[in-house]
């Protein structure tokens, strides 16, 4: 199974509260970049670019995650028995 760029990335961290709490955002920030597009400025899996994406790739070295750049360009295909949490 793919799963997008958000979806990935929240897996990786184990959930959008910790996510959130690795870089330093409200819950909400990270929630929203799961909404359908038009809802806000970001959506359906994508995210933001830029700082974000630096301050998500930081956290995850620290904490010896499994998360590259391009996962979070182009998302990741995991195997369809894992749990997804996003």
């Amino acid at each position: 199974m793919h799963l997008s760029p958000v979806a990935y990335t929240v897996k990786v961290f184990g959930g959008t509260c910790a996510l959130a709490r690795a870089i330093g955002v409200e819950r909400w920030v990270v929630a929203k970049w799961k909404q359908p597009a038009g809802v806000w400025r970001y959506g359906e899996g994508d995210l933001p670019s830029g700082d974000v994406c630096r301050n998500i790739l930081r956290a995850a070295k620290e904490r010896g995650l499994d998360l590259t750049a391009d996962d979070l360009i182009n998302g990741r295909e995991v195997p369809d028995q894992e749990p997804v949490t996003a």
